[in-house]
C-alpha cells in the first residue's frame, strides 16, 4: 500500500539511509496521481508531505525543521475502518519500541480510529 511505502521512505530519510534528494526523486512520481487513489490515508499523507516539502523548498523551513515535521508522520497513524468490520475489538499497534491501543471513535461513518 502506498501509505506504508511512503512511511518506509520517510523512515529511511530520517535515519539518513537516503538523502532528501533521493526521497523527493521517489516521492514525486510515486504520488503523482495520488488524487485518484482510493487509499484515503495515502492521499492525506502525500498531501501533507508535499506541503512540508514546498515549505522547505520555498525557504520557510530549514532541513532540521523539515525533518522534525516529517517525523510526526511516523509518530502517528490514521486508519479508516469501514462499516461492517469488527470495530468493537481493540487493536494493538506497535510503534517503534512502544505499543499503543487503537480505539474506534464512536458514531462516525466511515469510522475513524485514534490512539489512546
Amino acid at each position: 500500500m502506498l501509505d506504508i511505502e511512503i512511511r518506509n521512505r520517510l523512515s529511511r530519510y530520517l535515519s539518513s539511509q537516503i538523502s532528501l534528494r533521493e526521497l523527493q526523486e521517489w516521492f514525486v512520481p510515486a504520488t503523482w496521481d495520488v488524487d485518484q487513489s482510493p487509499n484515503q490515508t495515502a492521499r492525506h499523507l502525500a498531501y501533507s508531505i508535499e506541503l512540508r516539502l514546498a515549505e522547505y523548498t520555498s525557504g520557510h523551513l530549514s532541513e532540521n525543521e523539515l525533518r522534525h515535521e516529517l517525523l510526526q508522520f511516523l509518530m502517528s497513524y490514521e486508519a479508516t475502518i469501514e462499516p461492517g468490520e469488527a470495530i468493537t475489538k481493540l487493536f494493538k499497534v506497535i510503534l517503534s519500541s512502544s505499543s499503543r491501543t487503537l480505539r474506534p471513535s464512536p458514531l462516525e461513518r466511515p469510522l475513524r480510529a485514534e490512539f489512546v
